[in-house]
């Protein structure tokens, strides 16, 4: 806190001004002035040292306040004064707020939050009702506490150990199933009937069905003025009118303050934003005129300043002094004092020019009104405004030394002895600035003595000037024996070699030339690959790559959900798709088990079971680290050993562990078992079934080694998911997800890339609606099926991402691939070079294009993100092949040209096989295991060949579609192929080093962003290296 009087004393040239209000007292002791010479007394008027920003306060925290001579720092409201510096108060120490909220005191302020379940402003809370408000998620009753709520059930009803379900006393023993309610047995009358979740009520059509109640229209809680409401399955939510929001209880609306935010308003930044009830309203500040939301500066020099009293309002003219003038400001006005005037504009007074040195230093200054006059004195020549030159007498009479300077002062000269000399300028000696350590040289330098100075030489292994001597750095001037895969590190005088990361040198190596040898990373786990994927070891690196049925950049592998994104599985033989770890399998549809390798029809139920140890593992410690796809395996031939000593064996088919659930009380287990499609045992039967089956001491023990909670388990009908059963469309609609609604209800959600929704199926997008290609320049827009391509027109071709008339002699070639290697080496044998076709193009005019593209010694594909090294004398011309022919294409296919120098068959539906290979990825599906009698050879025999028959078929059209995909990318070109000719030693050819190979991850191109397709198998890209 700064604190100042009335007064203040401050000193200038004038004499000693002391500062009473606006009027002066003058203590002079200035030879022109006296005091009471009021036009040569400068008047100093009270200076606003808030708004020059001369004022220490503390920003954010006090406030600056103006007084006469001086200001005041005043804290900010929630902060104190403590010895002169102001201080967050701590309000919460005073506990402000009500018993059933929580303060949380911050800079300068304080906040009251209510605690859950209890709402207001945080100075009165009170108990939120979530019964009244159906805020609670009870399953049958509700219960108000303070705070919170209760669950409670209807009679023949026990709450569950979640205390939200309720459990019937007496359970259904019919096999009766209801939806979205439980059933429960009349114990007296045996009678079965369903009791509907809260939310639902019985359908007056099906006994077994509890249907949604819309709340909005049968009475709700939402606020009657500003709620809306909107039901959703079960019960409902509120929404609020426009300048609205919800309030703790998720009932009342309470209205926004917008002007708490500007990004809740459209005020002007020169307007004060009003809060009202759902709204807000703008008003111009002082000094602007505009409606609020734009606010425009009011001219107060030209225009006036707006005066009212009694209703009536005029333009005042702004009252500056005649001696100044008036300047606009943004949302005001400052006056200024003209030239040769001080003040605060609207008071002036004549500035002392004299004082300020106006004149040239060794001038005369008088003073006058408004103005002043400067001359020389004797001795100098000069205006006296600008110059007053002192007459030179070195020029006269030069009695210096001749090792001396004669240095002109005014009205005089003095004598200085040069550096390097001593003495009075009359006689001047050399000084020995060696022997009297005053020299300069670096500490790496030695000093030799000359007249009139000394030289400096950097010592041994040291360079520079001698004043300054620096290391050596072999380093950097590649004086340094260090292996090529080593660091060299200088030091003084010296330097030392340290292998790179990957590499490492034997004892007594030190890094030197040919000691730096690689480390296998991944041998020795030194790589950070996702556990689920293949670690590739190269010269002094490693590579990271995710396996099939994965996704990922390699040090972070995803499973691919295959039965997510396709339905690989023949639902018509009533199989599914069930997903493991990088693959996935075909299992049966639920109420179907496999006999004799197809599923025929069965009898399926839903069985849950909670289980505290799973083949020998307690859950609750080690859930995560459990291989469950193993674990599923293994547990269900636990549950098949049980049933198959049980009464059920007869109708028993098999069982099918289908997921787990981490809960706190253990792992929920959902089991499906398979019985004859004709079994008579009801749910009781198979339940009992299983809990007769188990052993040990609490009689909870599945052998071998599992244990379960014996009064946590539930059987039911299953429940039909189409999603999860593969027999819904949504993917031949051009959906890419399938999303489960209910029991046998589904729908689609998300359009495959390329495609819109279209009503309930998705549609082809026309992108080239959107001239995608129009960066391009000349080019033409073709739309495709889920995407589209650009082509070139007019003899153009993309050079750097542009069409562009074709220049034989460009030193770029579109791409340039390796056919194909030495026998027995990795010697590149063959190598094409692809180049965009042009009128009238010879042989001779692309090979005269691939000389000129060399560069030093390497050929670059555009945009020069790819080359090889070549040695041009080794290269020996080949063939010249037309890569885009007519008969490329089949069933009338037109052979074009794509954007990325790729050909593209248009309007086909396959290419033929001869032309080209296609990687093509497949996933090996593990066969599904079942335990089944022996049959005969004869069908074994049959259902073999017609596996290889079918598989060879699949294979087949999985390579069309892959031919097809690969046409739609490749470009039309001219290929050039050049045979390079052995030369005497391997040194002299072009040898790959490991430590260049390269795995690409595949990308969409970046020509069109929005289209997106299916990767092709990575591609092994390779740089070339003399």
């Amino acid at each position: 806190m700064v604190v100042s009087n009335t007064s203040v004393t401050s000193h200038s040239k004038l004499g000693q001004i002391t500062c009473i209000r606006r009027f002066f007292w003058c203590e002079s002791s200035h030879p022109l002035m006296t005091c009471s010479d009021q036009r040569r007394c400068m008047m100093y008027l009270n200076e606003d040292e808030c708004m020059t920003g001369e004022a220490n306060c503390s920003s954010g925290v006090s406030e600056c306040l103006n007084t006469v001579g001086s200001y005041i720092c005043r804290c900010l409201e929630g902060y104190e004064d403590v010895n002169g510096t102001c201080q967050d108060i701590n309000e919460c120490s005073g506990d402000p707020c009500s018993v059933r909220a929580t303060c949380s005191n911050s800079e300068g302020s304080y906040q009251c939050q209510c605690t859950n379940g209890f709402q207001g402003d945080g100075f009165s809370c009170t108990d939120i009702n979530e019964c009244n408000l159906e805020l609670d998620n009870c399953s049958q009753l509700c219960t108000n506490m303070i705070p919170g709520f209760r669950c409670e059930c209807d009679n023949s009803f026990y709450l569950a150990e979640d205390g939200i379900s309720c459990i019937a006393e007496n359970e259904c023993i019919s096999g009766k199933w209801c939806v979205n309610g439980a059933c429960f047995r009349n114990a007296d009358s045996g009678e079965e009937n369903c009791r509907c979740y809260n939310g639902f009520t019985l359908s007056s059509t099906n006994t077994s069905v509890c249907e949604d109640v819309n709340e909005c229209d049968n009475g709700h809680q939402c606020d009657k003025d500003q709620g809306v409401c909107i039901n959703i399955t079960p019960g409902y939510t509120c929404d609020c009118s426009d300048g609205y929001e919800l309030d703790e209880d998720q009932r009342s609306c309470i209205d926004i303050d917008e002007c708490s935010s500007s990004l809740l308003n459209n005020c002007s930044d020169n307007a004060e934003c009003s809060n009202t009830a759902g709204s807000y309203s703008c008003a111009c500040l002082t000094g602007f005129n505009g409606d609020g939301q734009s606010c425009l500066d009011i001219n107060e020099c030209s225009n006036g300043i707006l005066t009212c009293s009694n209703g009536t309002c005029v333009n005042e003219t702004v009252s500056c002094d005649i001696n100044g003038s008036c300047e606009n400001t943004e949302g005001s006005y400052i006056c200024m004092c003209n030239s040769g005037y001080i003040g605060t504009g609207q008071d002036c007074v004549d500035i002392n020019e004299c004082m300020d040195s106006a004149c040239d230093p060794a001038a005369l200054c008088i003073d006058l009104e408004g103005n002043y006059s400067c001359s020389c004195p004797n001795g100098y020549t000069g205006d006296g405004y600008n110059t007053c030159d002192d007459i030179n007498e070195c020029n006269v009479d030069n009695a210096c030394h001749y090792n001396a300077t004669c240095n002109n002062i005014p009205g005089s000269f003095e004598c200085n002895c040069l550096s390097g000399y001593r003495g009075d300028g009359s006689n001047c000696m050399d000084v020995d600035e060696c022997t009297e350590n005053i020299d300069n040289c670096h500490m790496r330098a030695s000093c030799t003595n000359t007249y009139g100075g000394f030289s400096c030489s950097c010592e041994e292994g040291y360079i520079g000037n001698g004043t300054y001597c620096e290391n050596v750095n072999e380093c950097e001037d590649n004086t340094n024996e260090c292996d090529v895969n080593a660091n060299c590190t200088d030091l003084e005088g010296s330097y030392t070699c340290t292998c790179q990361m990957g590499y490492y040198s034997e004892e007594g190596g030190n890094g030197r030339n040919g000691t730096c040898k690689d480390y296998d990373d991944c041998e020795y786990g030194l790589d950070n690959c996702d556990p689920s994927a293949i670690c590739l070891n190269s010269i002094g690196s490693y590579q990271c790559i995710c396996p099939s049925g994965y996704e990922g950049n390699g040090t972070y592998c995803q499973d691919i959900n295959e039965c997510a994104i396709s339905i690989p599985c023949p639902t018509e033989e009533s199989e599914k798709c069930s997903n493991s770890p990088g693959s996935y399998a075909c299992v049966c549809q639920t109420g179907y088990h496999r006999t004799n390798s197809s599923c025929t029809n069965a009898m399926s139920v839903t069985m849950f079971v909670i289980f505290v140890d799973i083949k020998g593992w307690q859950v609750s410690s080690f859930f995560d680290d459990l291989n469950q796809e193993v674990v599923k395996v293994s547990l269900a031939i636990d549950i098949d050993n049980l049933y198959e000593e049980s009464v059920l064996s007869d109708d028993y088919l098999g069982s099918t562990v289908e997921q787990f659930s981490d809960i706190s009380v253990g792992i929920k287990t959902e089991i499906r078992l398979d019985l004859l499609n004709n079994s008579t045992y009801t749910l009781t039967d198979i339940e009992d079934a299983f809990m007769n089956g188990l052993t040990g001491r609490n009689n909870d023990f599945l052998e071998p080694d599992s244990r379960i909670l014996r009064d946590n388990i539930n059987t039911t009908m299953p429940i039909y998911d189409q999603c999860d059963e593969g027999t819904h469309d949504c993917f031949d609609l051009n959906f890419l997800e399938c999303v489960f609604v209910s029991n046998n209800t589904f729908t689609c959600a998300n359009c495959k890339a390329g495609y819109q929704q279209v009503g309930s199926i998705c549609d082809d997008v026309d992108e080239c609606q959107d001239d995608p290609c129009s960066y391009l320049g000349a080019a033409e827009c073709i739309n495709t099926i889920s995407s589209y391509i650009c082509q070139c027109q007019n003899d153009t071709v993309i050079v750097d991402d542009v069409c562009t008339a074709y220049n034989q002699t460009s030193p770029y070639f579109v791409r340039n691939e390796i056919l194909g290697f030495k026998s027995g080496s990795v010697v590149p044998y063959y190598i094409s070079f692809f180049h965009p076709t042009a009128v009238n193009v010879t042989t001779d005019t692309l090979e005269s294009a691939l000389l000129s593209a060399v560069e030093g010694d390497k050929v670059y594909s555009s945009p020069r993100n790819l080359y090889v090294v070549l040695e041009v004398n080794t290269i020996e011309f080949e063939d010249f092949v037309e890569t885009c022919p007519d008969a490329y294409c089949s069933n009338g296919g037109t052979c074009m040209v794509d954007f990325v120098y790729d050909k593209v068959c248009m309007d086909l539906c396959e290419v033929p096989l001869t032309t080209t290979t296609v990687p093509t990825t497949f996933t090996n599906q593990p066969p599904t295991i079942t335990n089944q009698p022996p049959v005969s050879l004869f069908p074994v025999v049959a259902i073999i060949l017609g596996i290889v028959i079918g598989f060879l078929l699949v294979l087949i059209f999985f390579l069309c579609c892959g031919l097809v995909v690969y046409t739609r990318s490749r470009q039309q070109h001219e290929k050039l192929q050049y045979k390079y000719t052995p030369s005497s030693t391997q040194n002299e050819w072009f040898v790959i080093s490991s430590l260049e190979w390269k795995v690409r991850a595949w990308q969409p191109a970046l020509t069109s962003p929005s289209t997106t397709t299916s990767p092709p198998s990575p591609t092994l890209m390779m740089k070339l290296m003399k």
